[in-house]
């Protein structure tokens, strides 16, 4: 018998599963900066400011978009992982 409000293995694993996938996804521009850089003659500052600025830009978006994100599908999401 189920604890209430615990969520079981499979809902822990999706959720591990889904924020590695997102960690991955958000770094996966990373090992381009140095092709870029070579390919466009950039400086080590350039590039630098390039990854600052992605870095920037993609914290901005979380920021922005996860209060939308709840309102519109997250709630229903985590009531399906507690059932």
């Amino acid at each position: 018998m189920k604890t209430a409000g615990r969520p079981g293995l499979p809902a822990l694993a999706l959720l591990a599963s889904m924020i590695v996938s997102f960690l991955a996804s958000a770094a996966a521009p990373t090992p381009l900066y140095a092709s870029y850089a070579g390919a466009w003659h950039f400086s080590s500052l350039t590039t630098t400011i390039v990854f600052g600025t992605y870095t920037v830009a993609v914290l901005a978006a979380l920021l922005m978009l996860g209060r939308t994100s709840d309102r519109s599908w997250g709630r229903a999401m985590w009531r399906g992982l507690r059932s």
